[in-house]
């Protein structure tokens, strides 16, 4: 392969990969604003024009007026909505999981939003929002240990963990949290 050919070749391909990122970033945004929509839907009163983007089975489960009381239930315990702080987008499997992070008055919630490949709602949840990850306290050396995901038993009794080795020789003493 000339050297002509080998960088035409990497410039097809950087233009093809940043088309690709800006196509996916396109989708991406969409899909945050229609998930913002729908919040925007459930606080405006707008039930029938939300449930318009649910799947066959969502439209089953939860009509107009299912999702009017479940949205209605939520001031009494946390208080009106003050704002949409943000929208992130998670994968889960083929579906797309879009959380909608609301601040109430009392507290912050995330309307979880499932989409199918059809862009339909298939799921649907009031969750709180998780804290922010705090970074790790000054003292921590990343280098002095390594951190592994682990599994310990199997099927309906599955424990996911965290082993966190010391870097170096040992023995090293051993904790077991469990939460």
């Amino acid at each position: 392969m000339s050297r002509r050919h080998a960088f035409f070749t990497i410039a097809l391909v950087a233009v093809v990969t940043c088309e690709s990122v800006r196509a996916q970033d396109a989708v991406n945004s969409g899909l945050k604003a229609q998930a913002r929509r729908f919040v925007e839907q459930l606080e405006a009163g707008e039930y029938d024009q939300a449930v318009k983007g649910f799947d066959a089975t969502m439209s089953g489960a939860m009509p107009a007026d299912k999702l009017r009381d479940a949205w209605q239930s939520l001031p009494p315990k946390v208080g009106a909505l003050k704002e949409i702080v943000g929208v992130r987008l998670e994968k889960g499997g083929k579906y797309d999981i879009a959380l909608v992070t609301c601040q109430f008055e009392k507290a912050q919630l995330d309307v979880k939003l499932v989409y199918d490949t059809q862009r339909q709602v298939s799921g649907l949840w009031f969750t709180p929002t998780p804290p922010p990850e705090s970074p790790p306290p000054p003292y921590a050396d990343p280098r002095s240990f390594t951190e592994e995901e682990v599994t310990v038993g199997s099927g309906w009794w599955a424990l996911p963990g965290t082993l966190t080795l010391p870097v170096g020789k040992g023995p090293f003493p051993g904790v077991v949290l469990v939460h």
